[in-house]
């Protein structure tokens, strides 16, 4: 998957956020610029404007408010052209790389691999970055990880949909679960992506499920149609199968959802970060 691109998307996000946060602060600030001059032995302060076509120039005394504002004022000017600047770079960037697809790598081989089984192809235990984890985090990830390579039952709903390769092998129905498996392989979180779970005499699917540190299942759903109503139906009656199951949001259940049919990355990544990890 394209993680480099994954990257830029996250920065060009975050500088566009502080650029709209800098330029409406710099809307409130007074007019002018901050000069200093001699005068009389001694540097003092004048703010300088326009008036019209002529310029003003008035002397600030040393507890004038103005002096802190045009200070901040002329460090949001610099920094909103540093920020323009990068964002030029990042956004050129984006147009230039190249999403690393499995798909496409594994269409590419000579027709010596062709036919061989898939799963020839990817290795979770050694792609697993494990990024930013603690030593007794990732030695429990090492425990799960033995959990999560054992066979178990998978859903068989619509096996044709499943479209997407992760860049470990893992095949997807949607872009937003394709994005959450990526990060999930980063950060080294082993998983089970559509494990038939019964509760009862319940049979339930949730998109992933993970085993905590006392060794019980918890859950990951996300829901990424939501303004199709048949998808919608669907989904808040799973929701009511996992609440009769005593499956319960932010207790043994995450539910994410896109937004106007986007996933929020960062909103995944701090998930990952601070509900998942902490309880493997």
């Amino acid at each position: 998957m394209g993680q480099i691109r994954e990257k830029i998307e996250e920065s060009v996000y975050e500088l566009k956020n502080l650029q709209e946060i800098y330029t409406i602060e710099l809307e409130g600030l007074p007019p002018g610029r901050l000069h200093k001059c001699m005068n009389s032995g001694k540097y003092r302060y004048y703010i300088t404007s326009k008036r019209g076509e002529k310029k003003v120039r008035k002397t600030l005394k040393e507890d004038d408010v103005r002096l802190r504002q045009l200070a901040r004022k002329e460090y949001i000017r610099r920094s909103l052209k540093e920020i323009e600047d990068n964002l030029g770079v990042l956004e050129s960037s984006l147009l230039k790389i190249h999403d690393i697809d499995p798909n496409d790598i594994l269409q590419s081989m000579p027709k010596t691999y062709r036919d061989l089984p898939q799963d020839f192809f990817f290795n979770r235990g050694k792609e697993a970055t494990l990024l930013h984890l603690s030593d007794e985090t990732a030695e429990r990830c090492a425990r799960h990880r033995a959990w999560a390579e054992e066979s178990y039952e998978r859903s068989s709903y619509k096996m044709d949909n499943l479209k997407f390769l992760s860049s470990a092998g893992v095949k997807v129905r949607s872009k937003s679960e394709l994005l959450i498996v990526e990060t999930l392989d980063r950060f080294g979180v082993p998983f089970r992506y559509e494990q038939v779970i019964f509760v009862g005499r319940r049979r339930l699917t949730p998109d992933f499920t993970f085993q905590d540190y006392n060794g019980k299942l918890f859950f990951w759903e996300h829901a990424g149609m939501m303004d199709n109503e048949e998808y919608r139906v669907a989904h808040n009656r799973k929701m009511s199968q996992y609440e009769d199951a005593g499956i319960a949001p932010w207790d043994n259940l995450i539910v994410t959802y896109d937004v106007n049919g986007i996933i929020n990355t960062p909103m995944i990544r701090s998930i990952i970060e601070y509900d998942v990890i902490p309880r493997l």
